[in-house]
């Protein structure tokens, strides 16, 4: 997300999601890394995905939500996955969400390895992630997130 009219943004999102085949099989993401857009703006593209789409998207952030909310909590984002981005051996969850759905612990060469998997080469390293669950859970709440 970039500094800007988030429920524009929230549109085209959703604009190019349903231009692809099968639309209801991708994972909806807020990626908000941008220390130029507020909190607001974030729940703001949310709650347009969360109307237009009829489903919740996760939040994919790190340092910025950390930032944020600080050690405040907020309702609205906590119904939302947390896709953590923190390169470290052991990452640390804000305290709005009991742990995140998933964790990026490396990027762009940076955390703890590996950062290379066999038959993939990137200059500097892959971004790798950590799911606390089984392939056939993650598949299953890939979309709309783990059943009650």
């Amino acid at each position: 997300m970039r500094p800007g009219d988030p429920t524009a943004q929230a549109d085209h999102f959703l604009e190019v999601v349903n231009s692809v085949d099968n639309p209801e099989d991708l994972l909806l993401a807020l990626d908000h890394e941008d220390r130029k857009v507020p909190l607001d703006n974030a729940k703001q593209f949310l709650a347009r995905v969360q109307e237009k789409a009829g489903r919740r998207a996760a939040l994919y952030s790190g340092f910025l939500i950390k930032e944020q909310l600080g050690d405040g909590r907020d309702a609205f984002l906590a119904q939302h996955r947390l896709w953590l981005a923190q390169f470290s051996s052991n990452p640390v969850c804000p305290l709005n969400w009991e742990q995140p759905w998933i964790i990026q612990f490396t990027g762009d060469g940076k955390g703890p390895g590996p950062h290379r998997v066999p038959g993939i080469v990137i200059d500097g390293g892959i971004d790798l992630d950590h799911y606390g669950g089984s392939a056939h859970q993650l598949a299953a709440e890939w979309v709309n997130g783990p059943t009650p």
